[in-house]
C-alpha cells in the first residue's frame, strides 16, 4: 500500500545500482514498464513487440547485477475484439494499429497477493483489460476472467483490507459515445477515410457530440477478490485531462495511418489521463493518511507525454491535481528527453531511494519507437508536496546526439 510491501531481510542485499539509461538497450521497443519485487529480486514487466510478454529479472543480493531477461515468456495474452468476444482470439482486428502485435496487448501489471501468496498478471489486449494467475512472479500465468471491456491500463493495490482496481475507460460508458467511437472507425478505414473523416467530425459537431470523445480518465473500483470486480459498487472517475499540457499531442506532422487515426479518427490524443499508479502518505500531517495518484498525460507517441500527479484523502479520492505539474518540465524541441510517462515505482529499502522506471522515446518525432529509464524520484516533504526526478542518459543515445547528464528536472 506504500511504496514497499516486500522489504527484504537478507544480510547480503546490495544498494539498487541502476545500470545506465536507457536500460536493456539491446531490446527495441520497450514501453510501460512495471516493476515488482520478490525475495531479493526485481522482475521488470514491459511492453514489448513481441506476441508474448516477457520479463527481466535483476539479482538484489549481487554487486554487478544486470537486468537479464528470461527465455520462457510468461504469458500469451488472447484478445477480446471490441467487447464482442471473450479472450479466444489470438489476432485482434485492430492490431494493424501497432507495431505488428496480432493481439494489441501492452501496459501489464504484476500484483503479488499477499493473502494467497499468487501472482496476478493485468493486462490489456485488444481494448480490453483481462487478468491472469501464477505460482511464481516468473509464470507461466493462466488466464482467469476479463474484467472489464472497453478499457486499457490496469493497476491493482491493497489499502488495508480492500483492493482497487485502477484503470481507463474508453467511453464513459455513453453509448452515443461509442455508437460515434464505431462510426469513425469505420471511417478511419475506408479508402476516402480523411475526407470521410473529416465530414463525419464537422457532423459531430453540428450535433453537438462531441464532449465526451478523446478526453481519456483514469477510474477506480473496489474488488471483491483479484480476479473479480465488486459490482455493488460503480466505478468512480478520479482524474481526466484538464490542465493544457494533457491536451498537447503532436507539433509535428506523422505520415502513420497509426497516429492518423489515433488523432484524426478517434480522438484518443485530444486529452490524456493514463497509466495510474497509486501509494499512500501514511500518517500525513493532522490530516492522517494521504493517497497519491501519479498518471501520464499528453499524447503518448509525441514528445509532451509526461508525468503528473494528485493527492486525496481516500483511495477513491477525491484526488486534486499539483498546481507544479507536470513533473518534467519539457524545454524545447532539442531537450533530450522525450515523452517520458507510463511508469512504475520502487523504493529500495537499503538506501530508501525512490526509483521510477518510465519510458521515453528516441526523438521528438511522431511514433511508438521507445526505451526504458531508471530514475531517482525526489519527493519533498515540504509546505507543499512536490516531486522532481534526477534524470539522467548515456551519451550518443538519441539519434547520435551527444547528451550526457541531464541534471535534475524539477516539478517547477
Amino acid at each position: 500500500s506504500s511504496l514497499i510491501r516486500y522489504a527484504s531481510t537478507s544480510t547480503t542485499r546490495q544498494a539498487f545500482r541502476p545500470p545506465n539509461n536507457p536500460i536493456l538497450s539491446d531490446e527495441p521497443m520497450l514501453a510501460d514498464p512495471h516493476v515488482l519485487e520478490y525475495n531479493d529480486s526485481l522482475y521488470l514487466y514491459p511492453t514489448s513487440n513481441e506476441a508474448d510478454f516477457i520479463v527481466f529479472t535483476y539479482d538484489l543480493t549481487s554487486k554487478d547485477a544486470q537486468f537479464v531477461k528470461q527465455d520462457t515468456p510468461i504469458f500469451t495474452p488472447k484478445a477480446s475484439f471490441l467487447g464482442m468476444f471473450d479472450f479466444d482470439l489470438t489476432y485482434c482486428p485492430l492490431s494493424w494499429t501497432a507495431f505488428g502485435k496480432h493481439n494489441l496487448a501492452w501496459a501489464p501489471h504484476v500484483f503479488n497477493d499477499v493473502e494467497s501468496g499468487l501472482f496476478y498478471l493485468y493486462y490489456t489486449a485488444c481494448l480490453s483489460i483481462g487478468v491472469a494467475v501464477s505460482e511464481s512472479p516468473l509464470g507461466p500465468f493462466r488466464h482467469e476472467s476479463i474484467l472489464c471491456r472497453f478499457c486499457i491500463d490496469a493497476f491493482v493495490e491493497r489499502f488495508d483490507s480492500q483492493l482497487y482496481f485502477y484503470h481507463n475507460q474508453l467511453f464513459d460508458s455513453h453509448r452515443s459515445t461509442l455508437r460515434q467511437w464505431m462510426k469513425r472507425l469505420v471511417n478511419a478505414v475506408s479508402f476516402s477515410s480523411q475526407i470521410t473523416v473529416e465530414r463525419q467530425q464537422r457532423q459531430e459537431e453540428e450535433e453537438g457530440n462531441t464532449s465526451q470523445v478523446g478526453f481519456l480518465g483514469i477510474y477506480g473500483q473496489r474488488m471483491i477478490s483479484p480476479t473479480h470486480l465488486d459490482t455493488t459498487h460503480s466505478a468512480i472517475k478520479l482524474v481526466q485531462a484538464s490542465e493544457d499540457w494533457e491536451f498537447q499531442s503532436s507539433d509535428i506532422t506523422s505520415t502513420s495511418s497509426l497516429d492518423k487515426f489515433l488523432t484524426s479518427s478517434l480522438g484518443v490524443m485530444k486529452g490524456v489521463n493514463e497509466g495510474a499508479w497509486v501509494f499512500r502518505r501514511d500518517n500525513h500531517g493532522e490530516g492522517g493518511d494521504e493517497y497519491v495518484l501519479m498518471y501520464s498525460g499528453g499524447g503518448a507517441n509525441s514528445r509532451h507525454y509526461r508525468l503528473g500527479f494528485a493527492a486525496g484523502p481516500s483511495p477513491l479520492g477525491p484526488f486534486t491535481k499539483s498546481s507544479t505539474n507536470p513533473i518534467i518540465q519539457f524545454r524545447d524541441i532539442d531537450d533530450p528527453i522525450y515523452g517520458p510517462g507510463h511508469h512504475a515505482l520502487w523504493k529500495d529499502p537499503v538506501t530508501d531511494k525512490v526509483w521510477c522506471f518510465y519510458h521515453a522515446k528516441y526523438s521528438a518525432e511522431v511514433g511508438w519507437e521507445r526505451y526504458i529509464s531508471v530514475d531517482e524520484l525526489v519527493i519533498s516533504e515540504g509546505s507543499e508536496y512536490r516531486m522532481s526526478l534526477k534524470v539522467s542518459l548515456d551519451d550518443g543515445v538519441l539519434n547520435g546526439q551527444q547528451q550526457g547528464q541531464c541534471g535534475e528536472e524539477n516539478i517547477k
